[in-house]
Parts: structure tokens; sequence; C-alpha cells
């Protein structure tokens, strides 16, 4: 069999037109399966952020009964009785870290 030149022309053009084809329908398909795994991944973090503020929500809610001045003035007489009468009238210092200045 003697190819022809129109004869390998066509069979380009039939190879280049289904490769072209082929290319699109896979292309489709990966961007369909990334578009959904990000998708996936954003409701994930959406969930996370959710429970993330009921638990902040919770804690303001325990520090704020915790830290309320009755039971700050109940912490504070239980470790002043707890103490001996020198200890109580002493002073303590605390160090802390300088700041670096912002220019």
């Amino acid at each position: 069999m003697i190819w022809n030149m129109n004869d390998l022309k066509e069979t380009f053009v039939i190879f280049i037109f289904s490769l072209i084809w082929g290319s699109i329908f896979f292309l489709n398909v990966w961007q369909s399966t990334e578009f959904h795994k990000i998708e996936r991944e954003i409701s994930k973090n959406i969930l996370r952020k959710e429970t993330l503020i009921k638990e902040n929500e919770e804690i303001k809610i325990t520090i704020l009964t915790k830290s309320s001045a009755s039971r700050i003035d109940q912490l504070f007489q239980n470790s002043i009785e707890n103490k001996s009468p020198n200890e109580q009238r002493s002073i303590h210092t605390l160090s802390l870290p300088k700041m670096k200045e912002k220019y």
C-alpha cells in the first residue's frame, strides 16, 4: 500500500483532531475533580472555623464567669488564708522582658 500526500494530510488532521478533543476532555475531567477537591477543603475549613468560634465563645464565657468580682474576691480570700502574716505583707517584683522598639 502506497501512501500519497492527501492520505497523510487526512490522517494527520484526524490525529490532531482526536488529540485536541481528547486533551479537552481530559482537562475538563481534571478541572472538575480539582474543583470538587477544593470545594471539599473549603467546606471542611468552614466547619472547623465554626467549631473554633463556638469553642472561643465558650472560653470567653468561662473567663467572664471565673473573673467576676465575687469570684476574684473569693480566690483572694482563699489565697490570703493559706499564707502566714509575713507572706501576706511581702511585695513580689516581676521583671518583664523589654519591648523592642519599632521604627
